[in-house]
This record gives C-alpha cells, sequence and structure tokens, in this order.
C-alpha cells in the first residue's frame, strides 16, 4: 500500500523541482518553511535592499496598471527574506478569493526578480496586500485552538479541509 503514497508524493514533488530549476536553487524550497531554516542565505543589507526595490518597482507598476492608487513598503527580513507591504485604498483586487490572487502576485514578484538578476542567489519574497496576511494569520490561529478545544472536551477526532501551503 506504501508504493501508491510514493508515487503520488513524487508526482508532485517533480513538478516543485522543475518550478524551481528555471528560477533558482533558493526558490525549491519555498513551499516547505521547516526546509527555509535548514539552509540560510547569506546575503547584506545591500543584496537584499536593491532585490527589494527590484520587486517594489514591479508590484507599484502592477498597481498603476489596474489603476489603482497604493504604496509598497519593501523591509528587509530575517534569514535572506524581503518583505514587501503595500498599502491602500480598494487592494481586494490583488488579494482574491482566500488569497488566491496574493499568492500569485508574489510568485510574479518572485519571477521578476529572477529574471532581472539571473544567475545571482535570490532574496525569499513575501507580500502582503492590506495586512491580509497578517489577518488571515490571527483567523486561522483563533479557528485552530477552537478546533482544538472541541476535539479537547469531546474526545473526537476532527480532519481539517485542505490547505495551502502559507496557511498550513
Amino acid at each position: 500500500g506504501d508504493g501508491g503514497a510514493k508515487a503520488a508524493s513524487g508526482a508532485s514533488s517533480t513538478g516543485a523541482r522543475r518550478r524551481g530549476g528555471r528560477g533558482g536553487r533558493s526558490q525549491a524550497r519555498r513551499n516547505d518553511e521547516f526546509d527555509d531554516d535548514q539552509e540560510r542565505i547569506d546575503m547584506s543589507e545591500a543584496e537584499l535592499a536593491e532585490q527589494g526595490e527590484i520587486v517594489r518597482g514591479f508590484l507599484l507598476d502592477l498597481l498603476d496598471a489596474f489603476g489603482l492608487d497604493g504604496e509598497v513598503v519593501a523591509t528587509p527580513a530575517e534569514e535572506g527574506a524581503v518583505e514587501l507591504d503595500v498599502t491602500g485604498d480598494d487592494l481586494g483586487l490583488l488579494i482574491g478569493p482566500k488569497g488566491q490572487t496574493l499568492q500569485a502576485v508574489q510568485e510574479l514578484s518572485r519571477s521578476i526578480l529572477q529574471r532581472q538578476l539571473p544567475g545571482d542567489t535570490h532574496a525569499r519574497i513575501r507580500v502582503d496586500v492590506g495586512g491580509y496576511r497578517q489577518r488571515r494569520r490571527e483567523a486561522l490561529e483563533r479557528f485552530v485552538r477552537q478546533i482544538a478545544e472541541d476535539v479537547k472536551t469531546s474526545g473526537v477526532q476532527k480532519a481539517l479541509e485542505p490547505m495551502s501551503p502559507p496557511d498550513r
């Protein structure tokens, strides 16, 4: 019975490797938060700031293309990451249902960075729009605590619906 599970997981990991192979080594692991801790990206503040500016420019152009007014702040973070916060009015279009558009914008941001700086070490890019990720994280934490309480009091196991990697 184990062979089937291996085949299924093998199929999905080759997809991730193929995507990562195009864009640079450091991005191949992006969906697994635990792996990020194993290999630290060693980048100077200046490199992080430069890469943050490239992505910031892309996001500002994206806002313009959609006719949206907004600001983008790039902040170098821990372990070779750059956080980009997009703020403004009516930014729901860039978030999408359950943050799917936001996830796509983040993927595009990574691709732009890799195209502009081919072969370099790339920062991990995290994009947030209107504080959405922070609010979603807090809502998920409340939800999970409630489920844990229910399981504790009832003694009955519960399965959660499938989640995207950032939500996990």
